[in-house]
């Protein structure tokens, strides 16, 4: 079963299959390796027979490195197939695993938002009132962010989010201090930081997506590029 379904909010659902003959070869590759890396006493490194060794092998462990040898490639088949080009590392859940049966999966994942840039938009910057040298740019970058039509995935605004907050965790144990300390000083919860960073996340992608696409579509070689030119449309 091959299966690919776009959400609304721009996650990307592959529901693929992987045949139980192919699970059952990749277990054995494990099994033979397993053979020749174990030590028992009697035996040199990797010569003790197999019907020793393999009673005493995890086979969660086996069947687990089994699927991670297949999982990339039956992912990446599926993945060209559609002609789909993730951003993210996809999110793997088993949804059927029975033995002597083919094992089925659902991946997430998405892709890059479409951004459509305000019609005009180099005129209407060099028509924008600002009054502000100094906030030249980001005039320039809310104009485009507020008039051009995108949409971030949930999964990117996601991932985005729980880094800033595993870099904040880190920052903060530098400083030995604690979160729970950290929102009693802001006087938040976690529910208020977890929201405001996920709506600075978005705003922050959204302005990334739309320098891309500028840069793109002028053929500037990189980000700093990029805000020179819009800078130099004023």
């Amino acid at each position: 079963m091959n299966q690919v379904t776009r959400l609304d909010n721009g996650t990307i659902e592959l529901i693929f299959s992987i045949p139980w003959s192919d699970i059952q070869a990749a277990r054995e590759k494990e099994i033979v390796k397993a053979v020749e890396e174990t030590e028992i006493s009697g035996f040199r490194k990797g010569k003790a027979p197999r019907d020793i060794v393999e009673p005493k092998l995890d086979t969660n462990k086996l069947l687990t490195a089994a699927l991670q040898s297949l999982l990339p490639t039956a992912y990446q088949a599926i993945a060209n197939a559609h002609k789909l080009k993730p951003v993210l590392y996809p999110h793997i859940k088993i949804t059927k695993g029975q033995p002597n049966e083919d094992w089925e999966f659902i991946a997430t994942t998405c892709e890059a938002p479409q951004v459509k840039l305000p019609p005009d938009y180099k005129s209407a910057i060099k028509n924008l009132e600002i009054k502000n040298a100094n906030q030249k740019l980001t005039a320039i970058v809310d104009y485009l962010r507020q008039h051009s039509t995108l949409q971030i995935p949930h999964l990117l605004i996601e991932e985005e989010s729980n880094h800033r907050l595993g870099h904040l965790a880190e920052n903060l144990a530098q400083l030995s201090l604690d979160l729970p300390r950290y929102l009693q000083s802001k006087k938040m919860t976690t529910e208020d930081l977890r929201a405001q960073t996920a709506s600075q996340a978005k705003i922050d992608l959204e302005i990334e997506f739309i320098l891309e696409t500028v840069r793109n579509g002028e053929q500037l070689p990189d980000r700093k590029k990029t805000l020179d030119f819009l800078a130099s449309l004023v």
